[in-house]
């Protein structure tokens, strides 16, 4: 009954292995009494027979020992013999593996995974100091070999980056002018290599972080010095030994026939570009650096791996710094992606898409204008290509319906929280934008009805007061699509909707004298609705959201249709309010939707229409466009008008008053000198309201 190797114990399997080995050797002599047996069957009993045997074994022994001793003064007989011995111990061991392999197939699995060298047991193996011994002896070629001069660059670069490794905090400016000259040579390639592994060791050792801080000063220097030289001379340099003239911005390197002597450097530089991007922080010397890779973008072109890279680099400016490194970084991204528009363009959408999404998680007046840039901008990327823009687009538009989907199924609160929040209006804000400049593309078209219906459904999620500001937002993308796409979308149901929110009976309970600003807020408090400045904020921009979408619509056939409804609901609001304001501004607007009713009445009655002839019927409204309309004459002035206010609310600031009630504080030296007057236990605070409230005291007595 056989057992499994670890059931049993270190005794047993040695005892084990020591019975097979003897068995082994009882079988090895069993085979050398074939000669013995020869002689005689029985070798007990017949022993005389067995010396008989013997002694003649031993006289051929004797006459073979003078065969013997002459060959082995032939020394390619005595390897053969040694060679026969090898051979035989190698059948010898491959067998006892088998063995073992059939006993023991768990040990021997133990074998191969531990000691490989064991099993694989080579012949040849002892002949290895044999051929070390024979590869030391010197062995004439039998043909000569030319050095080529690419052969004595690589070898002169090798000794100048083994050198520059050394010495890279031993860059003098003689050093400097010197290998700028030799850039501007004809052949710069080994100064291009110089200059190349220099920058490399000042950078490894800038980025070093157990470097002393000694080194990195001195090394800063080096860096900068190098950084000047490189941004003024490599770049040429690169397009001399390509031979492309200055004047050419656009080439593919790849295609010249010099490009393999540049490669390799070309590749090392664009790399230290892109670490010394990572490593620098002051604004200028970024900018400095995003110019020069504007000059590198056809070698970027190149190299797939360091775009990547790079972009990575350029995203993270183009979304966290200022503005002009923004528009900056944002014409770098462009560029390098017209380069290798197939390989980097989703790569660069997913980023920047990505990026967009997590800096506009906070939104303020001052953060607006740039969410603004990195919305206009992301827009424009996704212009380069129609179909990967409409492959991302339905991807990530799909995305904010599941999300919707949730919040209106489940309505719990976390569910609305992935709605409710600035970052999913700031992706409808895109994707708006985004559709408005490309809704003359038949490939995108197909996506404005969701988006439309996305926005639609955001809007009755919790049609509140609380979350007016949230609906204004998502009218304003509503009217651009409008506006931009000439598609209609009934936006003004959804403004007369805010109407009854506006409780003129009701008293307000707070009063703020600072206008209230719906521009940066997504939902109100409950004091801040009973404030006076809800209801002048909402009326605001019930007035200018109205004048946005009617002005789209102005021009159109069933204008007169479109705003009556809305006529109807203003017109009955003024008869219950007692606002003169509210009613005056209310009013204001309706006389105007009613004039350019009657304008395009007038018209319509005019001519001849036929509504079922849609071309006409566009043709009849392109003509009322071109012609000015009462209600797009006086949007033009109320938009100025508005624009400008705006900029002045956003340029002023609180005026904060110079004066500041004092609070006059014991000196210590004072506290010393009148030790007995103050308490031992009388604490800090004490000490402020006290005199706070004896400087009231004195303000009243002058008085």
């Amino acid at each position: 009954m056989k057992r499994k190797l670890k059931d049993l114990d270190l005794e047993e399997l040695f005892s084990k292995k020591l019975q097979d080995e003897d068995n082994s050797s009882d079988a090895e002599d069993d085979d050398n009494l074939s000669d013995a047996e020869i002689c005689g069957e029985d070798t007990g009993e017949n022993s005389s027979d067995a010396e008989i045997c013997a002694e003649d074994d031993l006289s051929d022994a004797d006459d073979n020992e003078d065969q013997t001793t002459s060959k082995t003064e032939n020394g390619e007989e005595q390897n053969d013999d040694a060679n026969s011995e090898d051979e035989l111990d190698f059948e010898k061991h491959i067998q006892s593996l088998k063995k073992l392999k059939h006993a023991e197939p768990e040990f021997y699995k133990f074998l191969e995974e531990n000691d490989q060298d064991l099993l694989n047991f080579d012949v040849d193996s002892g002949t290895d100091s044999e051929e070390d011994e024979s590869d030391k002896k010197h062995k004439i070629p039998t043909s000569l070999e030319v050095a080529s001069d690419e052969s004595d660059e690589e070898e002169e670069e090798i000794e100048t980056e083994a050198e520059h490794k050394k010495s890279s905090s031993k860059i003098s400016k003689p050093l400097l002018r010197r290998w700028s000259k030799e850039l501007k040579e004809s052949r710069p390639v080994s100064a291009i290599a110089k200059v190349i592994s220099a920058l490399k060791s000042a950078v490894e050792l800038l980025s070093d972080e157990d470097a002393s801080s000694a080194k990195r000063i001195q090394n800063s220097k080096a860096l900068n010095g190098l950084l000047r030289m490189s941004i003024v001379d490599l770049v040429p340099a690169f397009n001399r030994v390509l031979h492309v003239s200055a004047d050419v911005k656009s080439f593919q390197p790849t295609l010249s026939k010099s490009w393999k002597k540049l490669q390799t450097h070309a590749k090392t530089y664009l790399i230290l570009i892109v670490k010394v991007l990572d490593l620098v922080n002051e604004d200028q010397i970024v900018g400095t650096l995003i110019k020069h890779i504007l000059e590198l973008v056809p070698y970027y072109g190149a190299f797939n791996k360091v775009s990547k890279a790079l972009l990575k680099r350029l995203i993270t400016i183009w979304s966290t710094a200022e503005e002009s490194l923004r528009v900056l970084s944002y014409l770098a991204i462009s560029a390098v992606t017209r380069q290798q528009m197939a390989e980097i363009l989703p790569f660069v959408i997913n980023n920047m898409y990505v990026s967009y999404v997590k800096n506009c998680k906070f939104t303020s007046p001052i953060t607006w204008p740039l969410i603004n840039f990195m919305k206009h901008s992301l827009a424009g990327i996704f212009s380069l290509d129609e179909s990967h823009a409409y492959q991302h687009a339905f991807v990530y538009i799909r995305q904010m319906a599941i999300h919707l989907r949730n919040a209106i199924t489940l309505k719990k609160k976390d569910a609305i929280k992935t709605v409710y929040n600035w970052q999913f209006i700031h992706c409808l804000y895109l994707w708006s934008r985004m559709l408005s400049e490309m809704h003359q593309s038949t490939i995108m078209q197909p996506l404005i009805y969701p988006l439309v219906q996305i926005i639609i459904g955001t809007i009755k999620i919790i049609p509140t007061a609380k979350y007016i500001p949230l609906r204004f937002h998502c009218i304003r993308a509503l009217t651009l699509m409008t506006k931009e796409t000439n598609t209609f979308i009934p936006v003004l149901p959804l403004l007369t909707e805010v109407l009854p929110f506006v409780n003129v009976k009701k008293h307000n309970t707070k009063v703020n004298w600072k206008p209230m600003d719906f521009l940066c807020a997504l939902k109100l408090s409950k004091s801040q609705i009973t404030e006076n400045g809800f209801k002048d904020a909402i009326i605001e921009q019930f007035c200018e959201l109205t004048l946005d979408y009617t002005s789209t619509q102005a021009h159109g056939v069933a204008f007169s249709e479109l705003v009556l409804p809305s006529i109807i609901q203003m017109k009955a609001f003024v008869k219950t309010c007692s606002n003169s304001k509210y009613n005056r501004d209310i009013k204001q607007i309706v006389e105007k939707l009613e004039e350019n009713a009657r304008h395009i009445e007038q018209k319509r009655s005019s001519t001849v229409l036929n509504l079922s002839d849609a071309k006409a019927m566009e043709a009849w409204e392109n003509a009322s466009k071109q012609a000015s309309n009462p209600l797009t004459v006086y949007y033009t002035k109320y938009r100025e008008l508005r624009d400008r206010e705006v900029l002045l609310n956003i340029s002023k600031k609180d005026q904060i008053s110079d004066r500041f009630p004092e609070i006059e504080r014991t000196k210590p030296e004072d506290k010393k000198e009148f030790n007995d007057l103050f308490a031992e236990n009388l604490s800090d605070d004490d000490n402020d309201s006290f005199f706070f409230q004896t400087k009231k005291i004195s303000n009243v007595k002058k008085d």
